[in-house]
């Protein structure tokens, strides 16, 4: 399993966010569980499946293994797993 995190420059209201996706929609989902994230705050998988994160959930991703990427490179990532649903 392969999480991908960008940076936290997404502003939401008045607070940043980053995005967190995947290799597949599956691990993402069990991911962000364990990670405490809240469901309502995935992104429906139509374009770019993700989820939007504070910086202290982005902080702890990393720290249980997710890797830093740029916007461009977790937008790819985000499309590419689509195809990889169960």
């Amino acid at each position: 399993m392969t999480i991908y995190v960008d940076a936290a420059i997404w502003r939401i209201g008045n607070k940043f966010r980053a995005h967190m996706t995947a290799t597949t929609i599956p691990e993402l989902h069990e991911f962000a569980r364990n990670l405490g994230v809240a469901s309502c705050w995935f992104e429906k998988p139509r374009r770019h499946p993700h989820y939007d994160i504070t910086p202290d959930q982005r902080e702890e991703a990393i720290r249980r293994g997710a890797v830093k990427v740029d916007s461009r490179e977790l937008l790819q990532i985000a499309k590419d797993s689509r195809q990889h649903k169960p």
